[in-house]
């Protein structure tokens, strides 16, 4: 990393925090023209990365940022788009043979779990060290409630689709592999969830929202806010059910998705321990900097 400040991505060919992002795309053609006045030995932390902008380049080149990664918008969310489908291709090359190919896939969901919760303008609102906190401490299980979207419960699968005509498939099974009871755990799961709300993206992305907004994540500097915005989304479902179903199918099928929520907490324990267990050294970086994993 640049300066030493907390990373959730890859960010022109490095692991950098998102200021160090915005910094090299503003000034990487501008290598020739900034100049240093500290003989150009200048320590680049997260304190002292505003003072001299030549030596924070020199930094940003040395630990591998490209210039010539740097595109448009479109130019990036096509190049993502055809990331994402390589690696979920790769990963699940076999049907995901092993527990190591599921962890690794669960990277690429990461980026989008952290894409779209920075499209809500109340999560960019919130400090760094805020956004930090909600998405290392809740990335697991918004993947867990999303990973309901995808089940087919007659092959005990998920669909992982790449392009409209081409689809892979995660064996359930595959989480036998890990300590404890995390299949049967996470199979009744999946199997319990009522149909009617894991067919209805619209409600699987509030209860996305519901779960990003926790105020009960450590170190939060705005924690009432976080709180009033969960609270919000709670609302928000509940008169979204009542739009959809009868007031009893709507009052019972919001009381199942609370319960499902309480059952996140029990589930994320579980796995969190899993990627604990893994070799850092078999794992995508992002997966070390998100649940701080350190060589065994």
């Amino acid at each position: 990393m640049v300066c030493g400040d907390h990373a959730l991505g890859y960010n022109f060919n490095a692991i950098t925090c998102e200021s160090c992002k915005a910094f090299f795309r503003r000034n990487a053609s501008k290598q020739n023209s900034l100049r240093c006045h500290f003989k150009q030995s200048c320590q680049i932390t997260s304190v002292t990365r505003r003072f001299c902008q030549q030596c924070r380049l020199a930094k940003c080149f040395q630990v591998g940022m490209k210039r010539e990664l740097i595109m448009t918008e479109e130019d990036k969310e096509r190049k993502r788009i055809k990331i994402e489908a390589n690696r979920a291709r790769a990963a699940t090359k076999n049907n995901c043979e092993s527990l190591l190919d599921v962890i690794n896939l669960t990277a690429v969901a990461i980026r989008r779990l952290i894409k779209m919760c920075k499209r809500l303008p109340e999560f960019r609102w919130l400090p760094q060290q805020d956004q930090l906190s909600l998405l290392k401490h809740g990335c697991t299980q918004m993947m867990l409630l999303r990973s309901v979207v995808t089940f087919d419960p007659d092959r005990n699968s998920w669909k992982i689709p790449h392009s409209v005509d081409q689809m892979s498939r995660i064996r359930v099974e595959v989480l036998k592999e890990a300590r404890g009871n995390i299949y049967e755990a996470h199979e009744a799961f999946l199997r319990s969830f009522d149909p009617r709300a894991s067919t209805d993206i619209n409600i699987i992305n509030m209860l996305t929202a519901v779960t990003l907004f926790d105020p009960d994540r450590p170190n939060l500097l705005q924690r009432d806010a976080i709180r009033q915005q969960q609270e919000a989304y709670y609302e928000l479902l509940q008169r979204y059910l009542e739009t959809q179903f009868s007031e009893g199918d709507a009052r019972a099928i919001y009381r199942h998705l609370i319960h499902k929520i309480g059952e996140l907490h029990r589930l994320n324990e579980d796995h969190v321990r899993v990627y604990l267990d893994v070799n850092p050294s078999q794992v995508e970086p992002l997966l070390i900097e998100i649940f701080d994993l350190k060589p065994h």
